[in-house]
């Protein structure tokens, strides 16, 4: 009788259980026909997968159910179900741990890789909308990488970059935030980090990251340039704001490290406390300071139509009618619609008893006049 069940038994793993599934059968059925399926010179997946599927339920506490469902969505390409069931195999104690990891790392690299070659597609893209696709491509593939391996930063932040060009910096703020986690102290993670807060306009967070920063790197021109931008935002809400913007842009400025746009903030900075300044001599010096870094703006961009117009307005207020007029004048050369910029030169032509001048740009003021005319 023994003889008899075992030739019955061969049979049912011999054919699969896939015509007698409404039967229950012990575990080490279905894992066995599942195996059977799996060997053969042709992997049978889509069989051996309804076999495993089947005895899900009941199989569900053996690793091997799930380090076979894991190779099977390995070979299929399903990762994220790959990573599931190799989790839940090694979490079951499942002895050979060692060879999964072994899959995981393979795909891993595979799916950094594919993420890496979508992103030089994307560079080569004819149209946006084609490279909007190729960067959301490329984000699930790091993203795919984190699903497999969570310890690892690079896909953090090379997902989030991605998610960054597609204006979705919440979900890049989540990936940044988790890599900061992982590499606290690597440059580039806490940049990255600190420049997406900064976008997100949450500057006390931003703040503090780009500080860490620059205790990393003391010298990091584009650490400092953004902490000395924020705060310049917290000027209305911190005392002490000020002072340590201005203290970055003069350390940036010795150390020929600054851009225009750190001459530019500066030189605001002055304006404004001229403006305020009621002793005539350090008013006239803060003018003077301001004049300086708005030169120096010019000098590194003849076209930055703001930093004229700004510099023509302190040269104004130190009575210095001829430049402010030939700035003003080069303002609108460059930006033809800059209406406070004609304003303000209506007032000098009058002033200077230029009458036509001074119509034509009291009516260019007021939008009444164009090039065309």
């Amino acid at each position: 009788m023994f003889n008899v069940k075992w030739v019955v038994l061969s049979a049912v793993l011999a054919i699969g259980i896939g015509s007698v599934l409404a039967q229950d059968y012990p575990c080490d059925v279905y894992l066995r026909s599942a195996k059977i399926y799996l060997n053969r010179s042709t992997p049978d997946y889509e069989s051996a997968l309804k076999n495993l599927k089947d005895g899900y339920q009941k199989c569900y506490n053996d690793p091997v159910l799930h380090e076979l469902l894991g190779r099977i969505y390995a070979d299929q390409n399903q990762l994220e179900k790959m990573a599931e069931e190799f989790r839940i195999a090694k979490q079951l104690g499942h002895p050979k741990a060692a060879d999964m990891d072994s899959v995981l790392q393979s795909k891993w690299i595979q799916s950094f890789q594919n993420g890496t070659q979508t992103l030089e597609q994307a560079d080569a893209a004819a149209s946006d909308s084609l490279r909007s696709i190729l960067f959301e491509q490329a984000a699930k593939s790091f993203e795919t990488c984190i699903m497999m391996d969570s310890s690892r930063y690079q896909p953090y932040v090379n997902a989030a970059a991605q998610w960054i060009s597609l204006n979705r910096t919440e979900r890049a703020d989540t990936l940044l935030a988790n890599a900061y986690q992982l590499a606290p102290e690597s440059l580039n993670v806490v940049l990255s980090y600190g420049i997406n807060l900064y976008n997100l306009e949450n500057y006390d967070r931003a703040i503090q990251i780009f500080e860490k920063a620059i205790k990393i790197d003391a010298n990091n021109r584009e650490a400092l340039i953004n902490l000395a931008s924020l705060y310049g935002q917290k000027m209305d809400t911190d005392s002490n704001a000020l002072s340590k913007a201005m203290l970055i842009w003069e350390d940036l400025i010795e150390k020929q490290m600054a851009n225009k746009d750190i001459y530019y903030n500066r030189g605001s900075i002055f304006f404004k406390k001229a403006e305020k300044e009621t002793i005539v001599k350090d008013r006239e010096q803060l003018f003077k300071s301001a004049e300086k870094d708005f030169e120096k703006v010019v000098e590194l961009d003849s076209n930055d139509v703001d930093a004229l117009y700004q510099l023509a307005l302190v040269q104004l207020n130190m009575n210095e009618i001829d430049k402010a007029q030939v700035n003003l004048e080069k303002v609108v050369t460059l930006e033809p619609s800059h209406k406070s910029a004609w304003e303000t030169l209506a007032i000098i032509y009058t002033k200077k008893g230029m009458k036509d001048k001074a119509k034509e740009a009291d009516a260019r003021s007021k939008g009444e006049m164009s090039d065309s005319k």
